[in-house]
């Protein structure tokens, strides 16, 4: 897939530009949906997605002992970035692995 292989521009932070090759923003977003949570507000109600790296690291299980649950802080009655916290739904024995549904 030739077209992989091509590179782009991307504005960095402070305005200056940077080559990037297609193939990595591929693999970014390939990633994605793997190592990103689906963002609830208090109703349960989806309003976004978001990928925080701690988090990513916990593993799958449908019978899992954790979940994650969202604060939106406000500065001036405006949200910020949402945090995620990760809650035991159970007790957790000594050496057992903490685990999410995804």
């Amino acid at each position: 897939q030739p077209y992989l292989d091509k590179v782009t521009s991307a504005q960095k932070d402070d305005g200056s530009n940077e080559v990037v090759k297609i193939v990595d923003i591929y693999r970014l977003l390939c990633k994605l949906p793997i190592n990103s949570f689906n963002v609830c507000n208090s109703d349960m109600m989806s309003i976004g997605v978001g990928l925080y790296l701690k988090g990513s690291t916990l593993n799958h299980s449908c019978d899992s002992n954790c979940v994650a649950v969202f604060d939106f802080p406000t500065i001036d009655n405006e949200y910020k970035h949402p945090k995620v916290f990760i809650k035991s739904t159970r007790r957790i024995a000594k050496n057992e692995e903490i685990t999410v549904n995804y």
